[in-house]
Formats: structure tokens, C-alpha cells, sequence
């Protein structure tokens, strides 16, 4: 089978019309351009160029071969760029995060690019996520500090969550433009199961308060409307238009109700996923 390499080569013969200005294209000797030619035609079993004493030129035949092998270079090209849409429209995202929000990023980000990727995820402590990505059990993950980090990865700032608490309205924290922890302790509050460390942040900030749990998130949105229980939201959520009239969303102020997300992978994989992680930026 003739390799495309050889045809690579008769083509820039063709582009540049002498084999000295091919080879000084293609970074070759002469004599090496040369030997490929020749090869070429053995394979071919015709002959492409004309030889005379003090010249050498492609013949009839090998007119034609250059147009054919551009043709087929160019058919190549497409099955590459074809072979490789396709596998980034089915692949399978094996990561993990230590809240939802990376999640609904990805999940927002596919569907804009139109990828039919599967996302296979799990919600984990950073301690976790590090050992899964270490073990290759995951490609990347994200975590909330950035302390900490094996020397075999790499760590890279994602974006940061703000904590809101939602009220109906009526509530008695409605008057609050903004509310601490301390300020919110000792009520009774709605949380979502599947909101990661933000609940631990949440326990740990709230000592005297009582949590409901709900671990359906539909759910959880309609028992939010009809409920005079408090619960929580993000700076994220709310720019998505995820609040209803009747309910009030106030900033939660204390340093914990910041919430940083860093990603993390192989070092040795850091190019290829920083380049999905700049893809992420622009679509989400």
C-alpha cells in the first residue's frame, strides 16, 4: 500500500514544479526527495517523471498522480477531522466534584456545542477526588481548596459560588438586604441532598439550626414555593432566573459563604484539559 507520506511528497513536487524547491519545502535532501520518487513509482509500477540529462519534470502520468493524491490528502483530512467530531460528540466526561455546580457547567456546555457525550459523575470530599484522579479513576475533578495538591497534578482556579439564602415573602429575614450565618443560626432550613460540601458548609455555620432534607430536586423546587421554611441558593442560580416572585434571595456575607471551585488532573494531561477547561469558560 502506498504510504500518504509519498504522496505528500509528489504533491509539493507539483505546488513548487522541481524536486531541489520540493525538498528544501519539505526539509529533505534532494537526493532523499529522490529515492521517495523512485519509490513511488515502484509501487505505482509507472513512471511520474520525465528524466533527461539536465532535467527532470513530472510526465502526463504524473500530472494526473499529484491531482489524484491531493485528492486523497484531502479526503484524508476529512476522515480525521470526521473520526475525531465524532469521538468528541460520544465520549464518556469520568470526573468528579465536591458540589453540583461544575456539573450543571458541563451539562450547559455540551448541550451548547451539541455533544452527545455522557457525563458519568460523582460527588466526593477533595480528599476523594484528588485519590481518584491520581488513580486515574477520574480525568479531572474539582475541588473547593487549593491546598494540598500531590506534585503530580496540577491545580488551576475555576470560578467561584456566592451562598444566598432564600425566604418566602413575609419572612421575618426579608428586611435583611444581607444576613451572616450567625444571623440565619436557629431557623429551620430546606437543603438539597445532593449539594456537596455546600451542606457541610451549611452544618457547620448553623450549629442551632434544624434541616429538612429533600433529595429530589424537583421536589425540593416546589416544596421551596409553598413552604414558609428558609433555604438556599447561589449567585449562579439566580442569574439563571431560578427564583419566583414570591420569594426574596439575600447574600449570605461571611467568608465561608464563598465558595472557590479549582480543577484538578494529571499533570501530564494539563494541556489537553486546560484546553476543555477554556472551552468551559466560553460557553457557560
Amino acid at each position: 500500500m502506498v504510504e500518504l507520506y509519498l504522496l505528500e511528497q509528489l504533491v509539493a513536487v507539483k505546488d513548487v514544479g522541481t524536486l531541489t524547491r520540493a525538498a528544501e519545502k519539505l526539509y529533505l535532501t534532494q537526493s532523499a526527495l529522490s529515492r521517495s520518487m523512485k519509490r513511488l513509482e515502484r509501487e505505482l509500477d509507472v513512471e511520474l517523471f520525465v528524466r533527461t540529462k539536465n532535467t527532470i519534470y513530472l510526465s502526463e502520468t504524473g500530472e494526473r498522480a499529484a491531482a489524484l493524491a491531493r485528492d486523497i490528502l484531502e479526503q484524508m483530512d476529512k476522515y480525521v477531522d470526521s473520526v475525531r467530531s465524532f469521538d468528541k460528540q460520544h465520549k464518556t466526561l469520568h470526573f468528579a466534584v465536591c458540589a453540583p455546580r461544575p456539573v450543571i457547567d458541563i451539562e450547559q456546555f455540551i448541550d451548547a456545542m451539541g455533544y452527545n457525550w455522557r457525563l458519568e459523575y460523582e460527588i466526593l470530599d477533595d480528599a476523594e477526588i484528588i485519590q481518584g484522579v491520581l488513580n486515574e479513576k477520574f480525568s479531572f475533578g474539582f475541588v473547593h481548596r487549593d491546598t494540598d495538591i500531590p506534585a503530580e497534578l496540577f491545580c488551576r482556579h475555576y470560578r467561584d459560588e456566592k451562598l444566598y439564602i432564600i425566604v418566602p415573602r413575609g419572612h421575618p429575614l426579608e428586611e435583611h438586604n444581607s444576613l451572616t450565618f450567625s444571623q440565619i443560626d436557629g431557623y429551620n432550613l430546606l437543603v438539597f441532598d445532593g449539594v456537596g460540601v455546600w451542606e457541610q458548609v451549611c452544618r457547620d455555620n448553623l450549629p442551632n439550626s434544624h434541616f429538612v432534607t429533600v433529595n429530589d430536586a424537583a421536589a425540593l423546587k416546589s416544596i421551596v414555593q409553598d413552604s414558609s421554611f428558609p433555604s438556599f441558593t447561589t449567585d449562579i442560580a439566580i442569574s439563571a432566573g431560578n427564583i419566583s416572585g414570591r420569594q426574596t434571595a439575600i447574600k449570605i456575607t461571611d467568608e465561608n459563604g464563598v465558595m472557590p471551585f479549582y480543577l484538578v488532573g494529571l499533570e501530564r494531561r494539563k494541556s489537553e484539559i486546560l484546553d476543555f477547561l477554556h472551552f468551559l469558560h466560553s460557553k457557560t
